[in-house]
């Protein structure tokens, strides 16, 4: 509870949304985790992490490139998994096989749990009370029905959508694929062999679906 209280203050005084900027190139990123966010902010040098609120990053359009990437919510889920609640990950923050942050809320994540139960007990706790590796894309994205910025890219087509926003700012930066794990080499669908737990986390992120065309499919 403590912890929840702190975020939200921290929140109001500088604003929810964490974002990069790139000065140089009047740049704005807003970063979702799970989404390509290490790739993308490693892939430009001199980038700065800041603070703001949803309006504030919809007012930098006049003046800036604003700009975020998604992933597909069924693959995103597996990915947390794999990065989050394993003993076999390098992700920081881990104490015993567990995110801390998944720990500060309160949720129940334990190392060694099956996808399918940490899928049940994530998919039951709503945005508001959740880690931000776990909130939806669209907590993140959407404000009144409508995305905070013009360019959205999605991490399944990557190196197509990046090379269009380079296109569109002009410049000529390649993109740097990192935290790539055995999963990544497998197609996200190998993992949800139960038609419930594919409804399961359809539901629960179907926010994501909806604002941004996905759907399960089969490799």
């Amino acid at each position: 509870m403590f912890f929840r209280h702190k975020k939200r203050f921290k929140g109001l005084l500088k604003g929810d949304m964490r974002v990069t900027c790139w000065d140089q190139y009047r740049l704005l990123y807003v970063r979702v985790p799970k989404s390509g966010n290490s790739s993308i902010r490693r892939s430009i040098e001199h980038g700065e992490k800041r603070r703001m609120s949803k309006a504030q990053i919809i007012k930098a359009q006049k003046d800036w490139t604003t700009f975020s990437f998604v992933r597909n919510p069924w693959a995103r889920v597996l990915s947390a998994f794999s990065h989050k609640a394993s003993t076999d990950t390098n992700s920081p923050r881990m104490v015993d096989g567990v995110y801390q942050g998944f720990l500060d809320h309160g949720i129940a994540v334990r190392a060694g749990m099956s996808f399918a139960e940490f899928c049940e007990l994530i998919c039951a706790i709503p945005d508001e009370k959740t880690d931000k590796h776990l909130c939806s894309q669209s907590a993140f994205l959407i404000l009144n029905d409508v995305p905070i910025v013009p360019f959205i890219g999605k991490i399944e087509n990557m190196a197509e959508d990046w090379s269009r926003l380079m296109q569109q700012l002009d410049i000529d930066i390649p993109i740097q694929h990192i935290n790539q794990t055995q999963q990544n080499h497998q197609h996200y669908s190998d993992f949800y062999q139960d038609s419930a737990l594919i409804n399961m986390v359809g539901d629960r992120y179907a926010e994501d679906i909806r604002h941004f065309g996905y759907d399960f499919e089969r490799h």
